[in-house]
């Protein structure tokens, strides 16, 4: 039991945060609902026996009341106001205004670098948020995984020149884990982006205790305990939710459609690969997606396949010219690239988009 408690504790607590979230609004206010609620692991532990599953039941009850009573007490508190303007949004403004002076030769160009990295869309025009939703790429747009785990592919490659020594390898984690939850901050830190950096977190913290091994899963399970604790009424957020599954999806379902294919190497295997992967996702999204929008986009996995890649190497390429443009050095080559890598993403997405 001790091996999976925080299966026990994280699972029950999203249940209740989430079944919670959904109750009828003059529900949630209910003195003998909140009494059920409170009551409910004891009068648990009075049925059950005091054996490992009665242990079990007790465990999964109380952290469901405490997941009720914590998505209660925040509808009762109302949200928190927005932040006004802050050390962090004066930072994003300045990262938005650094791709805005980019010499790019298309704005539109700078406005998908910008949805991309900083997860501003405002200035997308609605032909290519259309060619987006058509094509199945909206997930591209939104911060998540994907984008953090490049930034903090790319501050490991750079803070890899502080050496392999134990000093070296715990400052080199503590130097990554800042500038990922700096980033977090900057862009606002949304359901599926704070999930992405707590889950670095964990495997950051987890590299710097070799004797202890870091499982993903429980990774992923602690990430969703914390992100409920801050905001229970998270599990509402689509993002939340979507960035969840897919998460999920990657730790069960991907690994065992990746062996299907017996070639470890090649082209095949790496088309195999981004095509389970897709397919991956997309099984454990597909209900949330349809119960939100009433349909599931068709050319998912040809949108994944080809155009996955090229946002990848998008943002790799971005980040690497905001790099050099801040330092006082803009290589025209490198302007060239990005611009061409941008056109590319975008006249593909449209052409998908249009296929009937």
């Amino acid at each position: 039991m001790k091996s999976n408690l925080l299966l026990f504790i994280s699972i029950p607590f999203t249940l209740g945060a989430f079944l919670y979230g959904f109750l009828p609004a003059d529900w949630k206010n209910s003195l003998p609902l909140e009494a059920i609620l409170g009551l409910l692991p004891f009068l648990f532990l009075f049925l059950t026996s005091r054996d490992t599953k009665g242990r079990m039941l007790f465990l999964f009850a109380l952290f469901f009341s405490l997941g009720c009573l914590s998505a209660n007490a925040q509808f009762l508190t109302g949200q928190p106001e927005e932040v006004g303007e802050n050390f962090f949004s004066l930072c994003r403004e300045a990262l938005q205004e650094s791709i805005g002076n980019l010499d790019l030769s298309d704005s539109n160009h700078k406005s998908l670098i910008c949805a991309l990295l900083s997860g501003e869309k405002s200035s997308l025009s609605p032909e290519i948020k259309e060619h987006f939703r058509k094509s199945g790429a909206s997930h591209l747009l939104a911060l998540s995984g994907l984008h953090l785990g490049i930034i903090a592919t790319i501050m490991d490659k750079l803070l890899s020149l502080l050496g392999k020594s134990r000093s070296g390898y715990a400052l080199r984690q503590a130097l990554l884990i800042l500038s990922c939850g700096f980033y977090t901050l900057v862009c606002g830190a949304a359901p599926s982006l704070l999930r992405a950096f707590l889950f670095i977190l964990y495997r950051s913290l987890g590299r710097l205790l070799p004797e202890r091994k870091a499982s993903a899963f429980n990774a992923l399970l602690l990430a969703c305990l914390i992100q409920l604790n801050l905001n229970p009424l998270a599990v509402k957020s689509l993002s939340f939710q979507l960035s969840y599954l897919a998460s999920l999806s990657l730790l069960s379902l991907y690994p065992f459609l990746k062996q299907w294919l017996p070639a470890r190497r090649g082209i095949a295997a790496k088309i195999w690969d981004s095509l389970a992967l897709s397919l991956s996702c997309q099984l454990f999204t597909a209900p949330v997606v349809y119960l939100h929008f009433g349909a599931l986009p068709k050319y998912f996995m040809l949108t994944n396949l080809l155009a996955l890649p090229l946002c990848e190497l998008l943002i790799i390429l971005s980040t690497i010219l905001l790099t050099t443009s801040s330092l006082g050095y803009c290589p025209r080559l490198l302007c060239i690239a990005v611009d061409s890598c941008a056109e590319m993403l975008l006249t593909l997405l449209g052409r998908i988009a249009s296929i009937p």
